[in-house]
């Protein structure tokens, strides 16, 4: 009996300790989470999205202000370097590679529909093989702008900001709290106001920030070409009123906005996965 009783009382600890982190674990994402409507939340990827076609591998970057700049040049099937820039849900699916450098917007947009929830989708085609099975996903346009616009207090929760030397748009969660010792100047007009050490931005990170770098876009086919003028990452979703384009959200000096683009040239991609 008193053999019975230890080892109900062994279960009892293991299960109350698994419990227990999870909650934790739960509680934490729930700080830092963001809205993407009035009933859905998401957690971020640790960074943008990266692809080895000699490999077939894909991966997220080390840090949330790396990127892969001219080495996007250097693209083709058996390249042997990494990455970040793709054309419109170039995943492989549908035979539309990430390497694919084709300027025909009909190679993108064979029919004008959403990528949300299929094989083009990055999240989608990449969870299971290679991000242990989260469901992680590319945001809509109407995502995106409830991110920049339409969340509580949305416009007091991104910025222009310069990471580890590196300009970008900074996104804050929902519950953002701002740590003692650092500043945040939201909209601000140029990059330099928000300019943070690798230091302060762990300490931004591990609340919950949200960093997405102008990783510049690839342009050409015979000879690739790339432009580190502004950062641009895709959505899911295609432009309705036309037959050629899809949505991105373009960050640059001028604007921070989410506009129609051209399908075919190389842009950044930001997973993310929602949360109950």
């Amino acid at each position: 009996m008193k053999t019975l009783v230890k080892i109900l009382s062994l279960l009892a600890i293991v299960v109350c300790a698994t419990a227990c982190e999870k909650s934790g674990e739960l509680k934490q994402n729930k700080d830092r989470v963001f809205s993407v409507s009035t009933r859905d939340k998401v957690l971020f990827a640790p960074g943008n999205l990266q692809f080895l076609a000699s490999e077939g591998e894909w991966r997220f970057a080390e840090k949330q202000y790396d990127i892969i700049g001219e080495g996007n040049t250097q693209i083709g099937e058996s390249a042997t370097t990494w990455i970040d820039l793709f054309g419109w849900g170039a995943t492989g699916a549908e035979d539309i590679q990430p390497w694919d450098t084709q300027s025909d917007y009909e190679h993108y947009i064979p029919t004008v529909k959403d990528i949300a929830g299929t094989e083009r989708d990055w999240g989608i085609r990449t969870s299971n093989g290679f991000f242990g099975g989260d469901a992680w996903y590319t945001l809509s346009r109407e995502e995106w702008d409830f991110i920049l616009n339409k969340r509580p207090n949305a416009k007091k929760l991104y910025s222009r900001a310069r990471v580890a030397g590196t300009n970008g748009l900074l996104l804050l969660p929902d519950k953002w709290k701002q740590p003692t010792g650092l500043h945040f100047t939201p909209t601000a007009t140029t990059f330099a106001v928000n300019n943070y050490s690798t230091t302060e931005w762990e300490q931004l990170e591990n609340i919950g920030a949200v960093f997405l770098p102008n990783a510049g876009i690839r342009k050409g086919q015979a000879e690739p070409n790339w432009t580190s003028s502004a950062g641009s990452y895709w959505t899911s979703s295609v432009a309705g009123d036309y037959d050629c384009y899809a949505y991105e959200l373009q960050i640059s000096d001028e604007v921070v906005r989410i506009v129609e683009t051209d399908p075919s040239v190389g842009r950044a991609v930001r997973l993310a996965r929602k949360i109950k």
